[in-house]
């Protein structure tokens, strides 16, 4: 009985040693568990889109939806049906005033679009 339970405090301990091992960082010093730094989860390549411009702005990534809109085609371009579009927000339009924007269609369907 007392070799089963030496046995057992002898996996114990080892169990024990290689779990505290899973803390120690390379300096062999314990990290501070609850100092990790927390960053929002950012697809690849989409993180230089956000960067900072100066101090007080910043690039936007890109907006898109999925909307009903009428897609035209044929060979007049007279065929026209109400279909899923891709639109995007356009802002400082030609001829409008400064900060103006409108969503225009992109694409007759709704692939890469958010929903």
């Amino acid at each position: 009985m007392s070799s089963t339970v030496g046995g057992f405090l002898w996996v114990f301990s080892i169990l024990l040693f290689l779990t505290s091992l899973h803390k120690i960082n390379g300096n062999g010093f314990v990290e501070n568990v609850t100092a990790v730094e927390m960053v929002p989860l950012i697809e690849p390549g989409k993180a230089e889109m956000l960067l900072m411009l100066n101090e007080t702005r910043r690039k936007l990534g890109s907006f898109q939806i999925c909307s009903l809109c009428t897609c035209c085609g044929g060979a007049s371009k007279s065929y026209c049906l109400p279909s899923p579009c891709c639109y995007a927000i356009n802002c400082n339009i030609p001829n409008r005033p400064f900060g103006y924007c409108s969503f225009t269609p992109k694409t007759c369907n709704c692939f890469g679009c958010h929903l």
